[in-house]
């Protein structure tokens, strides 16, 4: 008995740090090169600046990365969109945009 309790407690740490380590990639990469915003782009683009209401947008293929500006999330999202297009993913050191929040950034 005491070995199915310790398989399942060892089951579960290892579903916890496989967890923590894909929510932890997530925002090293959202913050890599001192970035505060990260976007991939459904295509990429062929400029490597983009500006965007006085942010400049480094991107390479489709990933872009930003500093940090005083708007919400969703705003500075929804500006990129109207200058790139859509978006799969979009995230911030405060964290990503999913369902909703994501499409409803990809309307612009």
């Amino acid at each position: 008995m005491s070995n199915s309790i310790s398989l399942r407690n060892l089951a579960a740490m290892l579903l916890m740090l496989a967890v923590g380590s894909v929510l932890a990639g997530t925002a090293a990469r959202a913050v890599e090169g001192g970035a505060f915003y990260r976007a991939e782009l459904a295509a990429p683009v062929s400029q490597q600046t983009v500006i965007t209401d006085g942010i400049a947008w480094k991107c390479e293929g489709s990933t872009c990365s930003a500093p940090k500006n005083n708007s919400r999330d969703a705003i500075v999202c929804a500006r990129l969109v109207k200058k790139v297009g859509a978006l799969t993913s979009f995230a911030s050191r405060k964290g990503a945009l999913e369902g909703d929040d994501l499409a409803r950034c990809n309307k612009g």
